[in-house]
C-alpha cells in the first residue's frame, strides 16, 4: 500500500504509468486521478464465468493421477493449502491456453514426474543423508547393483 507521500507524489509527477522510482509496479491496485487527488482501488476481479469454469476445470484437473496439473496441485496444496492451489491451477491452465491460441500449436503435457525430473539426485541425497544426522542417526551409504 502506497502512503499519502508516494501518492502526492505520483499525481504531482503527471506520471502515465504506475511505476515508482525504485522500478516497483502497482499491480494489485489501479491509479485513478481526478482534480489534482491521487487515490487507489482494488482491480477488478474478471469475467465471473470464466473464474467459474476455470475453478471448475481446475479442480477436475487437480483430482486426475497422471497429468502436470494434478502434480502442480499437490505441490502447492502442500504448502499453501487447496483453494490457493486450486487458483494457482487455474491460473496455469489460462497461461496455457493462452499460449496455445497465440502460438496456434497443440498441447504437450509435461507429464506428472516432471518435478522429479527436475531434482538432482545427488543433491536429493545429501539433503536426506543431512536431515538423518541431524535427527541423531549415523548414515552409511552403498550403492546398489
Amino acid at each position: 500500500m502506497l502512503g499519502k507521500s508516494r501518492l502526492r507524489w505520483y499525481a504531482a509527477s503527471g506520471r502515465d504509468d504506475s511505476a515508482g522510482s525504485d522500478g516497483c509496479v502497482l499491480s494489485a491496485t489501479r491509479f485513478l486521478r481526478s482534480a489534482s487527488q491521487a487515490r487507489t482501488r482494488p482491480r477488478s476481479r474478471g469475467d465471473s464465468w470464466l473464474r467459474g469454469a476455470l475453478g471448475e476445470a481446475a479442480s477436475s484437473a487437480a483430482r486426475s493421477k497422471t497429468t502436470y496439473l494434478s502434480a502442480h496441485y499437490r505441490r502447492i496444496a502442500t504448502r499453501r493449502g487447496s483453494k490457493r492451489a486450486l487458483v494457482a491451477v487455474s491460473h496455469t491452465m489460462l497461461v496455457i491456453a493462452w499460449h496455445l491460441l497465440h502460438d496456434q500449436t497443440t498441447y504437450r503435457g509435461l507429464g506428472p514426474d516432471y518435478y522429479q525430473r527436475r531434482q538432482d539426485p545427488d543433491r536429493q541425497t545429501r539433503k536426506l543423508v543431512h536431515q538423518l544426522q541431524q535427527l541423531g542417526h549415523q548414515v552409511t551409504l552403498t550403492a546398489s547393483p
